[in-house]
């Protein structure tokens, strides 16, 4: 696909001029809305491309309706979080303009790996990216490498899972993954730790305050969305009772811990990044509601769950992105850290500043006709629906 050779173009060109970071940002712009195309073509038409590197081992990327939906979504974020930079990463060293189109490159590698290496080298490289743009802000290597210590241990837990499949069946390539509980116990505790799911969610309340506000945006979505695309993956290979459990507890007990934590604070970034454990607990409720469903033959259902988790992944993305790109945006002019503090950010700041902390806080509200509301009323009447399951159990 054109369009992909582009994206991989400008994300080169965004990381060779990066000592002109008007420029690099520009770069970084032009490749997310690459990728965004990507997405829209790999729905309509899909693509696989296959390489045989020696002795049968094979590496292989594409783009199925799945991995397109989440492109879509993460580069629109990566669109705005990168434009957004044009003018906030001056307070920033040139570097950080290097590492968004690095971490914007390697991400794209993820969501079109069709192979275990190609998706665990792109996984460690927006690890380590994303670590390095943490320490763009001072005093803040305590915050980073609690970053660094739970994406490690998100990375070993899916090179046990990969490591499996390939002990069993001698390939990396995913096609060959389907039906193997142990690979699919591995991958889903390797990819919530990714989601930010309760208990794996300590460390991101003080590195997300820390973090500079286009770094905690992207924290907080596009890296998400990568655990979020492998639960997916996941539960598309292997159809366990079991798993969906889980994920509906897991999932109801992060909505619940996330919209307390989010209810009590009063720091400026650290309430949206509870925000954060509070969607994707939703995110990963409804998806194991569906999976529940479609075992217990309720396709119908099944199908609205699954359709109620990508609402609540695009209602969690657009929104989150408006909410700390605002966010930072009312910090640096006020210099504030206290939410009570930053009354009159209409006035005071930004239209721009205000109207957007006013909508994505109404669409997490749930205010109707915000996609907050309708992402959040499918999944309520997901739930009320369980009543259908014929296992009293699971209902």
């Amino acid at each position: 696909m054109l369009t992909f050779d582009f994206a991989i173009l400008f994300f080169i060109l965004g990381m060779a001029v990066f000592f002109n970071k008007s420029l690099s940002y520009i770069f970084a712009v032009l490749g997310a809305i690459s990728c965004t195309f990507v997405g829209f073509e790999g729905y309509i038409n899909g693509f696989s491309y296959q390489i045989n590197v020696f002795n049968g081992l094979s590496l292989s990327i594409g783009v199925d309706k799945l991995s397109a939906v989440f492109l879509i979504i993460a580069y629109v974020c990566f669109s705005a979080i990168a434009l957004y930079s044009i003018d906030f990463g001056k307070l920033f060293s040139k570097t950080m303009s290097f590492l968004i189109n690095l971490t914007m490159l390697s991400m794209l590698f993820i969501f079109c790996a069709k192979d275990a290496i190609t998706f665990l080298v792109a996984f460690e490289i927006t690890n380590i990216s994303l670590f390095f743009l943490i320490l763009e802000k001072s005093n803040s290597y305590k915050q980073a490498y609690k970053f660094l210590a739970f994406s490690e241990g998100s990375s070993v837990l899916l090179m046990i899972a990969f490591a499996i499949i390939f002990a069993h069946s001698g390939t990396f390539l995913f096609q060959a993954y389907q039906n193997n509980y142990l690979f699919a116990l591995f991958a889903f505790l390797g990819f919530i730790i990714k989601m930010d799911i309760v208990p794996t969610h300590v460390w991101i309340g003080q590195t997300y305050s820390k973090a500079p506000s286009n770094i905690a945006a992207i924290l907080s979505v596009p890296l998400t969305l990568v655990g979020t695309y492998g639960v997916f993956r996941v539960f598309s290979l292997e159809k366990s009772v079991f798993l969906a459990i889980i994920a509906v507890i897991l999932g109801a007990l992060s909505a619940f811990w996330g919209a307390l934590q989010s209810a009590r604070e009063t720091q400026l970034k650290t309430l949206p990044a509870y925000s954060t454990v509070e969607n994707n607990g939703m995110i990963l409720a409804s998806l194991g509601v569906s999976m529940l469903a479609r075992y217990s033959n309720l396709n119908i259902l099944a199908d609205f769950s699954y359709l109620t988790a990508i609402f609540l992944i695009i209602s969690h993305s657009l929104s989150k992105t408006t909410m700390f790109l605002s966010i930072g945006h009312a910090k640096e002019t006020l210099q504030k850290e206290n939410i009570d503090d930053l009354g009159g950010i209409l006035k005071n700041v930004s239209k721009s500043a205000g109207f957007g902390m006013l909508i994505s806080g109404l669409s997490f509200s749930a205010v109707p006709p915000l996609i907050g509301f309708v992402s959040e009323w499918m999944l309520l009447e997901s739930l009320f629906q369980s009543y259908k399951f014929q296992d009293n159990f699971l209902s």
